[in-house]
């Protein structure tokens, strides 16, 4: 059986590509042919710029496109070079000429994992991600899929009823998310593991390497940009003899020592030998997690409105009983030391039902 990933395979975000990695390789280690879908064409084709048959107009565009789009910020076209040099080595991509190549080449199609069902995140996208463009008499899975908002918009309501009804298994990544997606089926629907937690840490700490900043250290990882952040981390640091370094996706002025180029390999080492980790990222809680960190989470959204993308951070922290490392501003910092031995014991619980439900996705 050819089976093919469907994610968002442009995007240079750490756990996007992580998850990606993980995803694709825990299906390969079972035994299966196996391909991660490269965005480009789909995105081309629903943006409507160019039909669904390939041509050299289409093709020479798309060069046009990523050149222009790599000329915007020195920074992003550093982030995204060595972005594509991690899938380059680690990712193999199936590269179609047409959305019709995917139907001919698989025989399952697995959509997941990250917010690939969010229509905000995606709203071009988000149909190809609900496998509008798989035939049904393929077999269609989701696999760990997230939400970032409550509902559709009220126009797309029909058409998520039906796209779903499509598939053969539906599984997410957390409570919130399920909720949302009975709203539109009276499917079953699973909550399993992200992907980078099917892998244990010593794969992930091979990736890392070997240790890049020698003195001790908390790592910072934000993918927000809250004032409060620097206010909970001098209180910490005050408390703390340890150099602070911080990644953010918008880079801020700090008075800490900034990392202007991150790789995903950088990205996993900083996190394995650092003293303690902050971060507003699931992502950055997930490797907290697996290489076994003292951590904070940072309250990134305000708990209003269609965002419910809080409720898978909430969601894990609950389900290891580390609710109280969730801050938001008003928080206190609490001296909760974490139990990796309690940890472990409740991930593993989890682990073992999403393979269960690979498993059987997969007979």
């Amino acid at each position: 059986m050819k089976i093919a990933i469907l994610t968002r395979t442009s995007a240079t975000n750490f756990g996007t590509v992580l998850q990606a990695y993980a995803l694709q390789r825990y299906v390969r280690e079972q035994g299966f042919y196996v391909k991660t879908v490269d965005d480009v064409l789909p995105r081309r084709v629903y943006n409507k710029t160019v039909k669904h048959k390939w041509s050299i107009k289409g093709y020479l565009a798309n060069i046009v496109d990523r050149w222009k789009s790599r000329n915007l910020y020195k920074r992003a076209i550093k982030l995204d070079k060595v972005s594509r040099k991690f899938k380059k080595k680690y990712i193999s991509y199936f590269y179609p000429k047409s959305l019709k190549d995917i139907n001919e080449e698989f025989d399952m199609v697995i959509a997941g994992s990250d917010q690939i069902w969010a229509y905000s995140a995606e709203p071009k996208l988000f149909s190809y991600f609900l496998l509008e463009s798989i035939k049904p008499d393929k077999k269609k899975v989701s696999y760990a899929v997230s939400m970032g908002e409550s509902e559709y918009p009220i126009q797309y309501k029909d058409k998520v009823i039906n796209l779903l009804e499509q598939f053969d298994y539906l599984s997410v990544r957390e409570k919130g998310s399920q909720e949302i997606i009975a709203k539109y089926t009276n499917k079953s629907i699973d909550i399993v593991c992200d992907p980078v937690l099917l892998m244990d840490n010593t794969d992930w700490k091979q990736l890392a390497g070997k240790r890049k900043i020698k003195k001790k250290y908390i790592f910072c990882y934000f993918l927000g940009n809250q004032d409060w952040y620097w206010e909970k981390l001098e209180e910490y640091s005050r408390k703390n003899d340890s150099e602070i370094y911080v990644y953010q996706k918008e880079e801020t002025e700090h008075s800490y020592h900034s990392i202007h180029i991150c790789s995903p390999n950088d990205f996993l080492n900083y996190i394995e030998f650092a003293e303690f980790v902050f971060t507003d990222s699931f992502h950055g809680l997930c490797f907290s997690l697996l290489f076994k960190k003292q951590f904070y989470v940072l309250q990134r959204f305000l708990n209003d409105g269609n965002n419910i993308q809080n409720n898978r951070l909430v969601n894990l922290l609950g389900l290891i009983e580390l609710k109280d490392k969730f801050l938001s501003q008003e928080s206190l910092l609490n001296d909760q030391i974490v139990d990796y031995e309690v940890v472990d014991k409740k991930l593993n619980v989890f682990k073992e039902v999403s393979k269960e439900y690979l498993k059987k996705v997969l007979k």
